[in-house]
């Protein structure tokens, strides 16, 4: 009855441990085997992962570099713009200095004409209608004075 209960067992024996299946060595090396096959996986699938990272590195210091340039040329125009800002700013002082001359040149210009006004016993501001230019011998250019206008109110 115990032999019936292991004959489909393969009981170990001298015979069996020398089958080259069960030796250490083959063990091992079957154990080897997998470790690395197992290993290799893993590095497969890292090294998908690298290189995901890699080629995203690759568009990323790209788009730097883009970036940078863009940079570059946008301070260059600000630059430009600043020095247009200042162009401008120091015309517009310049025409604000041109006004202010004519404004001083207009004062100047009435003092002396209420002046000869004066002189001429017309009442001052009162305009010349015309004016007659006419040359003296020498060649000089002589002004007469023709008729003063008299302002009218207006009705």
């Amino acid at each position: 009855l115990e032999r019936s209960r292991y004959a489909g067992l393969h009981l170990l024996s001298p015979a069996t441990l020398a089958c080259p299946e069960w030796s250490p060595a083959h063990k091992q090396k079957e154990a080897c085997d997998a470790a690395t096959a197992a290993a290799e996986s893993v590095v497969d699938v890292l090294n998908a992962d690298i290189g995901r990272i890699w080629v995203n590195e690759q568009r990323i210091e790209g788009q730097m570099r883009h970036l940078q340039a863009q940079t570059a040329h946008l301070a260059t125009q600000a630059r430009a713009w600043v020095s247009m800002y200042h162009e401008f700013h120091q015309s517009l002082k310049a025409l604000g200095d041109v006004e202010n001359w004519a404004h001083v040149i207009e004062q100047d210009v009435l003092i002396v004409s209420a002046t000869v006004d004066a002189v001429h016993g017309r009442p001052a501001g009162v305009p010349l209608e015309t004016e007659a230019a006419s040359q003296d011998a020498d060649g000089q250019l002589l002004y007469t004075p023709m008729r003063s206008v008299q302002s009218t109110p207006n009705q």
